[in-house]
């Protein structure tokens, strides 16, 4: 997949870990950073709890303690009532609704600007190679089942990406 958000010669992005839901607060932060170095951002990547929860339901399939379990802030970024200033691209991290999430596992735009990258991809942004992904919540004996099933389309994948990087006629 390439996506090229903005082709310039200057790119700015940021990896934002943990947000837990606190979306509008990351903004805040990631525009008071663009304010103060007087740059915008061409997107960002979040590696990891972003916790996109649309509603209450998304909640029960969330792997995490109760008292962890709280809506958070994609609600106002899926609904509309939210825009982000920039786009996002997140892998799924251990407190994550994979009851949603899992309807993409290829990964897509789930939201206005926000993208998930599934469970398992690499993609292109604004000409930086290779972003590769894996989102998951299971154990080894698990994470060796998936593998399995899905490694015809991971070789293929890797199998394409390499032949790309190596040969610069293709």
């Amino acid at each position: 997949m390439n996506i090229n958000p903005k082709q310039d010669s200057n790119i700015y992005f940021v990896a934002v870990g943990d947000v837990h839901g606190y979306i509008h607060q990351m903004v805040r932060l990631l525009q008071g950073w663009g304010k103060k170095n007087q740059q915008s951002l061409s997107f960002v990547l979040q590696v990891g709890d972003f916790e996109a929860h649309r509603h209450l339901d998304d909640l029960s399939t969330m792997d995490a303690p109760t008292k962890y379990k709280q809506l958070g802030d994609f609600s106002d970024f899926y609904t509309g009532k939210s825009k982000l200033p920039f786009p996002l691209w997140f892998i799924g991290g251990n407190h994550e609704s994979y009851g949603f999430l899992d309807l993409f596992p290829q990964g897509q735009e789930i939201a206005p600007n926000i993208n998930y990258l599934g469970r398992v991809n690499s993609i292109e942004l604004s000409g930086l190679k290779w972003v590769v992904s894996t989102s998951s919540v299971i154990t080894t004996k698990e994470a060796l089942v998936w593998f399995s099933i899905h490694k015809k389309r991971l070789a293929i994948k890797l199998t394409s990406t390499v032949t790309k990087s190596v040969n610069p006629s293709s």
